[in-house]
């Protein structure tokens, strides 16, 4: 189901911080998210992420 508009909430533990923000492709197929659209509109810094596998490791979460 989608709509014309949606509620975003963020949980912060600290202010926010600029040079800490990362953006990924948001259909990259590595993420496995079935989106219902194919075309929506993206800021220009949203239009001009990388991939997944194209982000550096040492700007990945750690796992262990």
């Amino acid at each position: 189901m989608t709509s014309d508009e949606a509620v975003v909430a963020y949980k912060c533990t600290e202010l926010y911080a600029p040079e800490c923000e990362r953006t990924i492709w948001w259909s990259d197929a590595a993420l496995g998210i079935p989106w219902p659209v194919e075309s929506p509109t993206l800021s220009e810094r949203d239009a001009n992420a990388p991939l997944l596998r194209d982000l550096p490791a040492e700007l990945l979460p750690s796992l262990a």
